[in-house]
């Protein structure tokens, strides 16, 4: 699973992906550092790709804080968001829901389809009174089925009922009062691109670069170097990247960009999400 390894520096924070293989924790587990974060999360769910994790369509935080993906639109450029905050009263009501699923009955991880490559994990982190759980569902469509459903001769599995109820809650939410959501920070990916013919685009100027010490081919070379800047580049920086299909070029090299933005507490998530594994 994904760890992170950062270092500092003014305006930016890059981060150094490190994979461990390992197996899916069965019980609830604590997480330091919860105690120290503005915003302390309590759940969130997300689609694990081949390519990846996508966004989260929702995350909810211990004082209210509830940051939501927009629907995203043909053609759009990238995602949007909104922002809500409940009362205390709103959020008990929702916490009581969501534990009346009894998604902390499903196991931590359930393979719905043998035999299926690439397929799409589903994920709920949640954390309850006695800890963080994840569960994760492999090969599931949103509407619960198995990919599989309704192709000849495959099984027509769905996943528990519990985890449906507790995905189509947390997916569908959306209180009233929202409003659009900017990140406060984006994390942009970069990768060697140096064997690419095509013509790079040079790093914008207005723009922090990560430092030349950080992106060496040999740094680079296995695992991506994660480039943290403020929100106030993010609009520069998506279309930029449109622009130049992802290669740009600095510190004398060619690199493939992607851009991600952060929620709040991301890296704590990110730490609970390496601590879900043995």
């Amino acid at each position: 699973m994904a760890g992170l390894s950062c270092s500092i520096a003014a305006f930016t924070v890059g981060c150094h992906l490190t994979r461990k293989a390992t197996s899916p924790r069965t019980e609830p587990f604590a997480v330091n550092g919860l105690e120290r974060l503005v915003h302390k999360p309590l759940m969130t769910v997300y689609k694990i790709n081949p390519g990846g994790a996508t966004y989260p369509p929702i995350t909810l935080y211990e004082d209210g804080l509830v940051i939501g993906l927009q629907p995203l639109e043909k053609d759009a450029a990238g995602p949007d968001w909104w922002v809500a905050h409940l009362t205390p009263h709103e959020l008990a009501e929702f916490r009581e829901r969501f534990e009346a699923t009894d998604i902390d009955r499903v196991p931590s991880y359930i393979h719905l389809v043998e035999g299926l490559k690439d397929g799409v994990s589903t994920r709920i982190l949640f954390r309850m009174r006695d800890g963080w759980r994840s569960v994760s569902v492999y090969g599931m469509r949103d509407d619960g089925k198995a990919e599989s459903y309704g192709m000849q001769g495959m099984d027509a599995s769905s996943a528990p009922d519990e985890f449906i109820a507790a995905y189509r809650m947390l997916k569908e939410f959306h209180p009233a009062g929202a409003t659009p959501w900017k990140p406060e920070l984006i994390e942009i990916e970069v990768r060697d691109m140096s064997g690419s013919h095509a013509p790079p685009f040079p790093w914008p100027r207005e723009v922090p670069a990560p430092p030349e010490d950080a992106t060496t081919p040999e740094k680079v070379e296995t695992e991506a170097y994660r480039h943290i800047l403020p929100g106030i580049h993010r609009t520069t920086m998506r279309m930029l990247i449109l622009r130049a299909n992802h290669a740009f070029e600095f510190n004398g090299r060619k690199w493939w960009l992607s851009m991600r933005d952060l929620l709040p507490e991301e890296d704590y998530l990110r730490e609970v999400e390496r601590q879900q594994y043995w």
